[in-house]
């Protein structure tokens, strides 16, 4: 479903338009952008506003291999006027928690447009998201203006589930979705299958990347424990129940370190390199 919107900025004739599609097959919204903007050399910016409601809510965001509460376990004399995300803002509450992301824009204002404000500690008073798209504040080697076609877009969703597994996974997914293929249902009178190749037993544990091994013998997993829970991994491969499957430990270069297993055991938020042999 598409809904089409047009609003217009302070710049006369600078129009944002905004396309909003919503799924069928999913609890999700995503917000479509395009403005094709005129050179202005006067210090201007363009935001995105996003003012959230939630009881007793709290803005988190993912930064590389981790989470951060802005103001609380974030340094201190650090980035408080504006932060930039990895994959996702979350926002938590007492009702469950809504997830933003975006995959061209990565720096959010929280709580207010905060510009000059320069804390030594972030101070976070509601949990309203400004996206903060484009300005010409700083024009030291940067052009002075923004002009031409520009196009972007947000993906959102709200749930019960408060963990972050749910929020990365979501926000993973919607930023690098795995490959798939659709086979043709044919003739058959059953209803489609999904199915994936490869199946992990802990919802925690987030597949950031795999690929063959250097010598053809496996699959090198990278991996990374996100809700804090030491886990027990082990690999279910749908496809090939008759073969053996064993996982082995190895450090960034694919050398072993430990010895190969059913499954390996990942301490909280720790980011391992694993090696699943198939025999």
């Amino acid at each position: 479903m598409f809904i089409s919107g047009e609003s217009v900025t302070a710049e006369e004739g600078n129009p944002v338009i905004c396309e909003i599609r919503l799924f069928n097959t999913e609890k999700r919204i995503e917000l479509h952008y395009r403005i094709t903007k005129k050179g202005i050399t006067d210090p201007e910016a363009i935001y995105i506003a996003f003012p959230f409601r939630m009881r007793e809510g709290k803005t988190c965001y993912e930064i590389q291999g981790g989470l951060v509460y802005p103001g609380e376990n974030q340094l201190e004399g650090t980035s408080a006027d504006w932060h930039a995300i990895q994959n996702f803002v979350a926002v938590r509450g007492a009702d469950g928690q809504y997830i933003l992301g975006s995959d061209e824009i990565p720096l959010v204002h929280f709580g207010d447009i905060n510009l000059g404000k320069f804390q030594y500690k972030a101070q976070v008073s509601n949990p309203h998201v400004y996206s903060w798209v484009m300005n010409n504040y700083w024009v030291t080697n940067f052009r002075a203006s923004q002009e031409g076609e520009f196009k972007w877009k947000y993906f959102l969703t709200s749930t019960q589930n408060k963990s972050n597994s749910y929020a990365t996974r979501f926000s993973w997914n919607s930023r690098v979705p795995l490959l798939s293929r659709v086979f043709p249902r044919g003739e058959s009178s059953k209803a489609p299958l999904t199915r994936s190749l490869l199946k992990t037993n802990q919802d925690n544990i987030l597949l950031v990347s795999a690929k063959p091994s250097q010598d053809g013998e496996g699959i090198i997993l990278h991996l990374r424990e996100t809700d804090g829970k030491p886990a027990e991994l082990s690999v279910v491969l749908p496809f090939v129940d008759s073969w053996k499957q064993s996982l082995t430990e190895v450090n960034v270069i694919e050398e072993i370190i430990g010895e190969p297993g059913e499954s390996i055991h990942i301490k909280s938020w720790e980011s391992k390199f694993v090696k699943l042999n198939i025999h």
